[in-house]
């Protein structure tokens, strides 16, 4: 799936969609650093999608960076709320 994503986002770097996917996809293959890159753009690009969120907390939490991930949780939280 990694190279897939890849492809596309090489032709639509803006698909928040196959960014999320590729940062989820990184974030469990412990590609932590990359995953970040990935996910801070969909959260960029779909700034109201509370999984990009989820998974950018988890991500910030791997490198030890614990604001932020508590900032991203209450993002994820605060939408999940909404809806």
């Amino acid at each position: 799936a990694v190279p897939l994503l890849k492809e596309v986002l090489a032709t639509k770097p803006e698909s928040g969609e196959a960014r999320y996917l590729l940062g989820k996809i990184l974030l469990g293959q412990g590609a932590t650093g990359e995953a970040v890159e990935q996910l801070e753009a969909a959260a960029r690009l779909r700034p109201g999608d509370a999984s990009v969120h989820y998974q950018l907390g988890q991500a910030y939490e791997k490198q030890g960076k614990h604001g932020p991930a508590e900032r991203e949780f209450e993002r994820f939280r605060e939408l999940k709320a909404r809806n």
